[in-house]
């Protein structure tokens, strides 16, 4: 599997999503996904995990 960006966000992004995660102690990270739904057919999801 190569390294690629999947994602990016800018810096202050990045340091509010580990705050988030710090101030909960059962969470390692975030998972994000995709379903469908919204009205393009497409809604993002963000899950504590």
């Amino acid at each position: 599997m190569g390294r690629f960006a999947v994602i990016t966000m800018t810096d202050k992004a990045a340091d509010r999503v580990r705050e988030i995660v710090a101030a909960r102690d059962s969470a390692h990270g975030i998972r994000l996904g995709i379903r469908k739904g919204g009205c393009a057919g497409m809604e993002y999801t963000i899950d504590l995990v």
